[in-house]
């Protein structure tokens, strides 16, 4: 359902680099806006990400209780991280696994892409892998994360927390929300 001519409707006159750090990038270009209008547009760039949901055997989907720094409270989400240049998606996903979950997974499908702030003024891209058959590995937590021991639930536990406002991270809403569609799949 893309535009098929794919035209961009804005001019971008020049760009520079207002912020650079290492996780994200703010550029700020001058433009001339669709309805040909002068202004700025801020740009918040970030590396590709994965977000993994972990399904065990007995059909418990893995959440963790992590600490956001932004928000300055403790939330539950999935796993998830960013691609280090000069990783594939999935061997992001497999570290991401190791390092929230102390798991591996012998089976990893990709349930598909987003972009969390499309509507936004971020360029953040997630690919979602599920991973299964999952094994125990000793756990190598990165510096700087503060995560509490993760929770395997049931998927209406799952949905439940949902509702209820205690899982409310995007970026897990919508990979959760490709996982679902993947299950209503194999009902089939």
């Amino acid at each position: 359902m893309n535009r098929s001519d794919n035209k961009n409707p804005w001019q971008t006159l020049t760009s520079r680099i207002a912020y650079q750090g290492p996780y994200l990038t703010v550029r700020e270009d001058s433009v001339i806006t669709p309805g040909g209008t002068k202004g700025v547009y801020s740009v918040v760039e970030s590396k590709p990400g994965v977000l993994v949901i972990a399904q065990n055997d007995s059909d418990e989907v893995y959440v963790i209780e992590a600490f956001k720094y932004p928000l300055q409270t403790w939330r539950w989400e999935i796993p998830g991280g960013g691609i280090d240049q000069g990783d594939t998606p999935l061997r992001a996903a497999q570290k991401e696994l190791e390092e929230e979950l102390g798991l591996h997974a012998d089976r990893w499908d990709q349930l598909g892409d987003m972009y969390p702030s499309n509507n936004g003024p971020m360029n953040d891209h997630n690919l979602v892998f599920l991973a299964r058959e999952l094994h125990h590995v000793p756990k190598r937590h990165e510096t700087g994360e503060a995560i509490q021991p993760a929770k395997a639930l049931p998927w209406k536990s799952i949905l439940a927390m949902i509702e209820e406002g205690e899982l409310t991270d995007g970026q897990s809403l919508g990979a959760l929300m490709h996982y679902m569609l993947w299950r209503e799949k194999q009902k089939l």
